[in-house]
């Protein structure tokens, strides 16, 4: 017994160097955080509030935004700005939000709503800060107005989802805009490829 206690022991312990050796001729690895904040246009060609005051659903489409206050308005600019106060002088993230969000939460706003109100002032003043090495802190990524899947439709398409992107965020969030895309639902093809080399 003991015998096969001592060659158990000998070669979990070989295993362990192994592991050690391996890890040291590895490179490191890097992890990158992305928050994705999606709504759609709940009713063709309504504002949220007119499809609320409409009733066209058996529930509220105010509760559904006023059950993501945290990630709609702070929560990644405040884990950002955790990582800024330890001292971490890359540490950063980013996030998209289709331009149907950014147009629900406008509305939101407008109508009183102060869950909403003045909603834009984290992310206006989170994403202008740099990393040491000079990239964004909170990079608000690329994406497509109404979350299309882009490797479904054509290259005009593509291009105006981005084009309609880049114009509701040169008016809410002042700044350069990413060279960064997160492709909704991670759905990628080929044939994206012109279209968004067309737009930058």
């Amino acid at each position: 017994m003991k015998k096969i206690l001592l060659s158990v022991l000998i070669f979990q312990f070989l295993l362990l160097g192994q592991t050690d050796k391996r890890e040291k001729n590895n490179p490191p690895i890097y992890i990158a955080f992305l928050w994705h904040m999606h709504q759609p246009i709940y009713w063709p060609y309504e504002s949220i509030v007119t499809t609320q005051a409409q009733n066209r659903f058996p529930y509220s489409v105010f509760d559904i935004h006023n059950q993501r206050i945290g990630p709609y308005t702070s929560w990644p600019k405040d884990a950002v700005q955790k990582g800024i106060s330890a001292g971490l002088p890359n540490f950063g993230a980013q996030v998209s939000f289709s331009g149907s969000l950014v147009e629900n939460l406008n509305n939101l706003e407008a109508n009183g709503n102060g869950n909403f109100s003045n909603w834009k002032s984290n992310w206006n003043a989170i994403k202008n800060q740099k990393t040491s090495l000079g990239n964004p802190r909170l990079d608000m990524v690329g994406f497509g107005y109404f979350h299309p899947l882009m490797g479904l439709i054509d290259y005009q398409d593509i291009r105006k989802q981005i084009q309609m992107h880049k114009e509701t965020f040169a008016q809410n969030f002042p700044g350069t805009y990413s060279k960064g895309i997160f492709p909704p639902e991670n759905a990628f093809s080929d044939r994206m490829i012109p279209a968004l080399v067309d737009e930058g």
